[in-house]
């Protein structure tokens, strides 16, 4: 479950050391991905999706989007860029 949280990130990045604030962080029901083009994808390789794993796939997708801005910020950068993708 991701949480509203308005705390002060450090972000390290090799000897660059700057604060990320977070704002408007996503609740616990915001939704990122279309759970339907999960399950066609996954049925298309003969395979069935338990109700978790959406929650769970929702959540690395979060993480991954969440990370991505932080290492454009260490690199002073406002754009996120495809290699910014971890």
């Amino acid at each position: 479950m991701v949480e509203e949280n308005t705390e002060v990130t450090k972000v390290v990045e090799a000897t660059n050391v700057i604060e990320v604030t977070k704002i408007s962080e996503p609740t616990d029901k915001t939704q990122i991905v279309m759970n339907t083009r999960i399950k066609e994808l996954l049925n298309g390789m003969g395979l069935l999706v338990s109700g978790d794993y959406y929650e769970a796939f929702n959540e690395f997708v979060i993480e991954s989007v969440r990370r991505s801005g932080m290492r454009a910020k260490a690199n002073n950068r406002k754009t996120v860029r495809a290699f910014d993708t971890i």
